[in-house]
């Protein structure tokens, strides 16, 4: 994987295809985070005067998540292969605004699965062999966090 600025301000990730595949798995999770996940409310305190504005909150969150699942997909669709020696490569261009887009989804991400993990600390994770259910969850944390990386690494 290889990120290079281009002379219009644009960057372009060019993935193998190995890689191409698992950002698209990765993507096709979207979203993880739940809508409820989010409220107005806090769970110490709540006020009943909130009720209708948590639903409210909840709602859009949720149409957020839809209309971003399908800006995903058609996103995927869009990226065509360029064949060179090697096989396919895949040539992502992108701006800011597109990498900031990429950053929140891969966000969303990541906190959903470190929720689904019940919220352990990294070093909870380093100290016990996780089983079966949790290995996706924590290839997802870790896959999201690493092209976060890139991302933000290529943005600065």
């Amino acid at each position: 994987m290889n990120v290079t600025r281009q002379e219009d301000g644009q960057f372009e990730l060019r993935m193998e295809e190995e890689e191409w595949r698992s950002l698209c798995q990765l993507l096709s999770q979207y979203p993880l985070t739940p809508a409820d996940h989010h409220s107005l409310n806090s769970k110490n305190n709540p006020d009943p005067g909130l009720k209708e504005s948590d639903q409210w909150l909840r709602d859009s969150v949720s149409k957020h998540q839809t209309d971003r699942e399908l800006q995903i997909k058609q996103w995927i669709q869009s990226i065509e292969p360029v064949d060179n020696e090697e096989g396919h490569q895949y040539p992502v261009l992108f701006d800011a605004e597109r990498a900031d887009w990429l950053i929140e989804i891969l966000n969303d991400l990541r906190v959903g699965s470190w929720m689904s993990l019940n919220c352990p600390a990294p070093e909870t994770l380093s100290d016990k062999t996780p089983d079966s259910e949790e290995w996706p969850r924590i290839w997802i944390m870790e896959v999201s966090g690493m092209y976060q990386s890139i991302l933000l690494q290529a943005l600065s």
